[in-house]
């Protein structure tokens, strides 16, 4: 399991717990470790991208024949 699939089934059941304080995370509301549990799913998620490897994907696109507006999402 990856740690991004770990922090969402950290969410879950965090979500999913009953009490408004949640004594694994020192008593502190619900709200505010869902909202941390959520930073760490975004930061997570960027660095999953891919990085920027200098292709110029238009000009391939392009010399192709291929429109690049619908080629590859950004």
């Amino acid at each position: 399991m990856s740690s991004l699939d770990e922090l969402y089934a950290e969410l879950e059941a965090v979500e999913k717990y009953p009490g408004e304080y949640l004594p694994n995370y020192g008593y502190s509301s619900k709200e505010e470790i869902i909202e941390l549990i959520k930073e760490d799913i975004k930061e997570e998620e960027k660095e999953e991208l891919p990085e920027d490897d200098g292709m110029d994907y238009e000009a391939l696109c392009y010399s192709q024949g291929l429109s690049y507006k619908f080629s590859f999402v950004r």
